[in-house]
C-alpha cells in the first residue's frame, strides 16, 4: 500500500495564499502571521473509490472555504487501513507535519471514525499528530486541542466564522 499522498500538491504560492484570504493566527509580533496548513487523510478497506473521493472532496473544500493551504491528502488502503499499528499512510502524513514550516497544521478528517472506530486507537493516531505540532479537526468544526479536560476543544487560532455551506 502506498503512502504516498493522493493527487497533486495543493499547495498555493504566498501571492495565493494572500489572495484567498487565509485564516490567521494570533500575531506574534506586529508583521509576523501564521497561516493554517490542512493535511487531508481517510482510508478504506474496499476498493470502491466513489465514496472515498467525495469525502476527500468534503475535507478539500471545507478547508479551502476557511482559506486554508491544503499540503495533500493521505489515505490508507485495504488492511492497512483496519490496523492500528501499522497505518503507513498516517505514518507519512505525521512525519509530512513535523517536517512542515507552517506554524499550524491541521490533520483534518471527514468524521471521527476516518482515524478508528474504537476512540482510544483514534486517540492514539491522534497523539501523533499532537506529538508532530498539529492538531486534529473533522469537518464538522470539532478539534481535539485538548482531550485532558475530557472534551473536544478548538484552538484559538482556528476559532474564526466559517460557511455554513461545507
Amino acid at each position: 500500500m502506498s503512502a504516498q499522498p493522493v493527487g497533486p500538491d495543493q499547495r498555493a504560492t504566498t501571492q495565493d495564499t494572500r489572495d484567498a484570504g487565509v485564516l490567521q493566527a494570533p500575531r506574534t509580533s506586529d508583521t509576523e502571521t501564521a497561516t493554517v496548513t490542512a493535511y487531508l487523510y481517510d482510508r478504506t478497506a474496499t476498493r470502491a473509490a466513489g465514496p472515498l473521493d467525495e469525502r476527500l472532496a468534503r475535507c478539500r473544500a471545507f478547508a479551502e472555504a476557511r482559506g486554508w493551504l491544503v499540503a495533500g491528502a493521505w489515505v490508507d488502503r485495504g488492511d492497512d487501513a483496519l490496523t492500528v499499528d501499522h497505518r503507513p499512510a498516517w505514518d507519512a502524513l505525521v512525519a509530512a507535519m513535523r517536517q512542515d514550516a507552517a506554524a499550524r497544521v491541521v490533520c483534518l478528517v471527514e468524521e471521527w471514525d476516518r482515524i478508528a472506530r474504537p476512540w482510544s486507537a483514534s486517540a492514539s493516531l491522534r497523539n501523533r499528530v499532537r506529538r508532530a505540532g498539529g492538531v486534529t479537526c473533522t469537518t464538522r468544526g470539532e478539534c481535539d486541542q485538548d482531550e485532558r479536560r475530557g472534551r473536544l476543544t478548538v484552538p484559538p487560532w482556528l476559532e474564526t466564522p466559517a460557511p455554513h455551506s461545507v
